[in-house]
């Protein structure tokens, strides 16, 4: 088995970090049309890592399958983030 799943893997996890600063209430915001563009290039070079050592239909699977967890784990932590800085600042 190939090693390309590691750098897929941090490829993921920044396009989960682009999309979740995408959104509208994010801050810091990136604009929507340039956060999602390079969202689904980070996505695109994911399959094409992974697709190296398996089929580009399991490559896409599991490339959409890793945003899928890491949006909303992405998204978690900023909102915490958030929250810890509104305590401190008052």
């Amino acid at each position: 088995m190939s090693l390309l799943w590691l750098p897929a893997t941090l490829v993921v996890a920044l396009a989960s970090l682009t999309a979740c600063l995408s959104t509208p209430r994010a801050r810091p915001r990136l604009p929507a049309r340039a956060g999602w563009l390079v969202g689904s290039g980070l996505l695109a070079l994911a399959v094409a890592l992974l697709a190296g050592g398996m089929g580009l239909a399991e490559a896409a699977a599991y490339a959409v399958s890793g945003l899928m967890v890491g949006v909303p784990a992405v998204s978690a932590l900023l909102g915490w983030r958030h929250r810890q800085g509104q305590r401190d600042a008052g």
